[in-house]
């Protein structure tokens, strides 16, 4: 009935598009057309079949009304895309609208012409390119531009052989539209690696007309720009004196664009680099501490970074990053990778004892993120011992995912800084492998038994009551885990944990995860032969390892092309926590 429905809708509207066909235009007739023409794109985005109203869209159009056209480009490109039968049709009706005479229209039909984007009716849009290109408007010029790069998407020799790309660097040569220009720079940029572009000459020429250009033609600018390095010291300090009206901009991307340029030309200047720092440090900071969320996360990843190049740049001003309740989950978390990296001796202590109000976050991923950023502090160093101690608080009073992430990190402590057990110990003979509600965590526990094994009353009934699970679908990486606990174990005192080392071999050595079957086979075999051999091999020692949270970023005074990119945004160092 559905179906009978919408044909006898179609029916009716291809005869009320077929009275309109010549009609003489007026008020009321282009009332009636845009309401059909409405009506039928309504239907083609429900998903009905509506090309056959073609032939009467096309013919019931007026020729100079701009919102009657858009609505048809629309349907006409929708049909173009999916129907060959109609597309060189589409591809006829556009390319005459390309020379009608308002610009308007000139804009809309050349615009999609180049979003029908199939390879077959590439040859189609050279012509009406070229003629944007040349065309008096600027709003035609700027969209023939950026259909230039939509062609060499589909067809890279077509654009090239066609003379199309020598047009768009004429153009960046001679426009004098702001807008053109921005669009012209961007599309060179990607096709042309910015041949032209980082001449004295035309960096001049464009940072005497950064204030004409739009937000987004600003930041392309300076994108230009800061590939450009100065010949002279004196040439440097001029273009910063330039860019000091876009580094107090209240826009975060013009700030950051701007920001980059300072930073690239006087990367070789070691003291004026340090001056050029402390002059974005405050601004950065207004943009990380408040605004929008999206705009603040950015802003935030740029003050990671930077606190990773020059740890002591914040040292003065880290309350501003402290979280507030107001704040996105993920700007929160941001911000504790921020408080991790800049922690240092003189503010270790306000450092932690802010994480640790984050604990007590209502959200579990905040409170879990605040312990582990706890834990990567204590990491490097700064009175581990006190920290842990802290940790350790975690463990006997904190909620069960504050418990669990506390056990990873005193794993991770203790793994480096095997000392740090001395005055724990009392805390840790409360620790509850099976009421750790992840697998991670409940890994750590027993690693922690494994090598402290002394430190605890009731090892073998933590490993027997591990082993009653394992024919019940047991985490592999805690089968794995348990494996090594017990060799460590049985290594310290073959009578007491013998029998326990055996029956998880036999538990293990068949198991249908092949890791662990491996494991198991490895271990079987290690004791078959000498003591020391097999306990070398085992007993696995890890050394002290780099924290990734610190890790101080490669040749840092060589390379800025991170800034104001989404590299800062999707760096693995945002994975820390």
């Amino acid at each position: 009935m559905a179906d009978v429905g919408a044909s006898h809708e179609l029916r009716e509207l291809r005869d009320r598009l077929c009275k309109l066909h010549g009609v003489k235009s007026s008020k009321e007739v282009l009332e009636s057309k845009t309401t059909l023409f409405r009506r039928v794109v309504h239907l083609m985005v429900a998903g009905v079949d509506v090309s056959e109203l073609f032939s009467a869209m096309v013919l019931a159009a007026a020729p100079d009304e701009p919102a009657l056209k858009k609505l048809l480009y629309l349907y006409l490109c929708t049909y173009a895309k999916t129907n060959p039968d109609l597309a060189l049709m589409t591809v006829n009706t556009l390319t005459v609208d390309c020379a009608n005479e308002d610009p308007t229209i000139r804009r809309s039909a050349l615009r999609s012409l180049c979003s029908i984007g199939t390879e077959e009716l590439a040859d189609y849009l050279v012509p009406p390119l070229q003629a944007g290109m040349r065309d008096r408007s600027a709003l035609v010029r700027s969209v023939a531009v950026v259909g230039t790069w939509k062609l060499h998407r589909i067809q890279p020799e077509l654009v090239e052989h066609s003379g199309l790309l020598e047009q768009v660097q004429t153009i960046l040569q001679q426009e004098m539209d702001p807008q053109v220009l921005a669009n012209a720079m961007a599309v060179v940029d990607r096709l042309d690696k910015g041949h032209g572009m980082h001449g004295q000459a035309f960096v001049y020429a464009l940072l005497n007309r950064l204030s004409e250009f739009s937000v987004w033609g600003m930041c392309t600018a300076l994108q230009v720009v800061a590939k450009y390095q100065p010949g002279s010291e004196a040439e440097m300090f001029d273009i910063m004196n330039i860019l000091e009206e876009p580094l107090s901009s209240v826009n975060s991307a013009v700030f950051l664009a701007a920001a980059k340029v300072v930073l690239c030309i006087t990367k070789d200047l070691p003291h004026v680099y340090q001056q050029v720092l402390q002059r974005i440090k405050t601004p950065l900071l207004t943009f990380a501490s408040g605004g929008p969320p999206a705009a603040q996360y950015v802003a935030l990843c740029h003050v990671h970074h930077l606190c990773q190049l020059q740890p002591m740049l914040l040292n003065q001003d880290f309350t501003r990053l402290f979280c507030r309740d107001t704040d996105p989950t993920y700007v929160k978390l941001k911000k504790m990778m921020v408080l991790v990296a800049i922690a240092n001796e003189q503010n270790v202590y306000d450092v932690v004892s802010e994480l640790n109000a984050y604990t007590l976050d209502a959200k579990q991923v905040t409170a879990v993120a605040a312990v582990s950023a706890i834990g990567q502090i204590a990491l490097r160093n700064f009175n581990a011992t006190g920290i842990v101690e802290r940790l350790l608080e975690y463990i006997v009073e904190g909620r069960n995912h504050v418990v669990s992430a506390a056990v990873v990190c005193v794993r991770e402590v203790f793994r480096k800084y095997p000392g740090a057990i001395a005055g724990c110990t009392e805390e840790l003979r409360s620790l509850d492998c099976q009421a750790l509600d992840t697998v991670e965590a409940q890994a750590a526990g027993l690693w922690i038994m494994g090598e402290y094994s002394e430190y605890f009353d009731n090892v073998v009934g933590v490993l027997d009551s591990y082993m009653e699970r394992l024919d019940r679908n047991l985490d592999p990486r805690l089968k794995c885990e348990l494996l090594v606990t017990g060799m460590k174990l049985f290594y310290k005192d073959p009578p007491q944990y013998n029998s326990v080392l055996q029956d998880l071999i036999k538990g293990t050595i068949d198991d249908t995860n092949p890791i662990v079957k491996d494991r198991a086979l490895l271990y079987y075999r290690l004791l078959h032969q000498p003591m020391s051999s097999g306990y070398e091999v085992s007993i696995i020692k890890i050394g002290e390892q780099q924290n990734p949270a610190t890790t101080m970023v490669e040749d840092a005074g060589e390379d800025q092309d991170w800034l104001n990119s989404l590299q800062v945004v999707s760096t693995p160092t945002a994975s820390v926590l």
